[in-house]
């Protein structure tokens, strides 16, 4: 039995088209399924549709890497308890669901450096209890007061000498090349980003107020009416 399978999917063509739902998983051959590694590098691939690879559950290594994809929706690893190793980089992801990866709980090792991200959801690695390594830089990371998640949780895995992350600020120009883990609240002027302004109201009119505030944890706003 073959212990890797590299699968060339598109050689000079057009983009490959995406699969559908559990593609992958369905059609191949009851032996492939057990292979631990896939490389399905260099294959022009766009999309990874929901449950593209279940059946999978053998799989330890995915390589991912030199493709096109450009946004990792909720599902698209599903199945894959096994993975340890999630190999992304050098794509062109632009958006990560928080749910991407969701289920991969043996995964050690991602890595997402040279794409295009911009933001990151406070969820999206909560769901990878095992994540010992992982790739961040050479994004588009826009560093303002709703990363500051990001920088703690590299904190922490810095303290815990268990695990290795890198990420960097793209934006703002200023903190350009900056490690997120170097960010804090204070250089970003954390805090109200919109208060209140007065109003003059005529007795059964509607007036609006705003008030928004950026910062972590997410401020919460209370609005106090006079007696």
């Amino acid at each position: 039995m073959p212990q890797a399978l590299a699968l060339q999917m598109d050689t000079g063509g057009p983009p490959a088209e995406p699969a559908d739902e559990g593609a992958w998983g369905r059609r191949a051959p009851e032996a492939l399924r057990l292979t631990p590694t896939w490389d399905l590098r260099f294959n022009r691939i766009r999309e990874i549709p929901p449950g593209a690879f279940r059946k999978l559950r053998n799989l330890n290594t995915l390589l991912l890497n030199n493709n096109q994809i450009k946004s990792l929706p909720a599902g698209a690893f599903e199945d894959l308890e096994n993975l340890k190793y999630l190999y992304l980089y050098k794509n062109e992801v632009q958006a990560i669901d928080r749910q991407a990866f969701q289920g991969l709980s043996s995964l050690e090792q991602l890595y997402l450096h040279f794409n295009q991200i911009e933001t990151l959801d406070p969820e999206s690695f909560q769901h990878l209890p095992k994540l010992e390594r992982l790739r961040l830089d050479s994004n588009a990371l826009h560093c303002d007061c709703e990363i500051l998640w990001l920088a703690d949780l590299l904190k922490a895995y810095a303290r815990s000498g268990n695990a290795q992350a890198a990420a960097t600020c793209e934006y703002p120009r200023r903190i350009q090349g900056r490690s997120v883990a170097t960010i804090t609240p204070e250089e970003l002027d954390c805090g109200l980003t919109s208060e209140p302004q007065d109003a003059d109201v005529t007795l059964g009119n509607t007036v609006f107020f705003t008030c928004r505030a950026e910062g972590n944890p997410k401020p919460e706003i209370i609005w106090l009416r006079n007696k």
